[in-house]
């Protein structure tokens, strides 16, 4: 699985795959800049995970009603070309630039201001909960996060612990 830090790919989706699985959550957000290095095919270890996920990050879960997510998701969607290219460093991050912004189990029509949640415009007084990594919490650009929504830390795993267990649990070494 390769690494682009301009785009979705399937790196970034086997991420997203990864933390909502462990978290219980229909909806995931992350960004390619976390993803430092290609998933090579074959065996792999943790050193490689370190490698491609340095990060001392851990998830979040975060709920929110809908009309405070949908303020959430539009600014990130103001803010998605600038992020592509934003240069990031500090609060547990590693990588060189933030990257592209990718969800799980929300689809973003930008063109009709409409979100979508299990095939549905999501309403405002709808509850949305949803998983990410810490560092969204504690940035300036996504001030929502903290001052308006339910944060839970979860522990023991780092981001690559968790995409670790993932692989190991679909993927065992026979």
């Amino acid at each position: 699985l390769t690494t682009d830090w301009q785009k979705e790919t399937d790196l970034v989706h086997l991420g997203l795959d990864a933390i909502c699985a462990y978290s219980k959550c229909d909806i995931g957000l992350l960004n390619s800049g976390l993803f430092l290095d290609d998933l090579k095919a074959g065996v792999v270890t943790k050193e490689m995970m370190h490698r491609i996920l340095p990060h001392p990050m851990r998830l979040i879960i975060c709920k929110m009603p809908g009309n405070i997510f949908k303020q959430l998701i539009w600014g990130m969607e103001d803010m998605r070309d600038d992020l592509r290219t934003k240069a990031v460093t500090g609060m547990g991050f590693r990588g060189k630039i933030f990257g592209e912004l990718v969800y799980k189990g929300i689809r973003v029509d930008t063109t009709q201001k409409i979100i979508y949640y299990k095939g549905m415009a999501l309403s405002d007084d709808q509850e949305v909960r949803f998983v990410t990594v810490d560092h969204y919490r504690y940035i300036s650009s996504f001030p929502l996060i903290e001052n308006k929504g339910d944060v839970e830390l979860l522990f023991p795993y780092f981001l690559r612990d968790v995409v670790s267990l993932y692989l190991e649990d679909r993927f065992p070494i026979l």
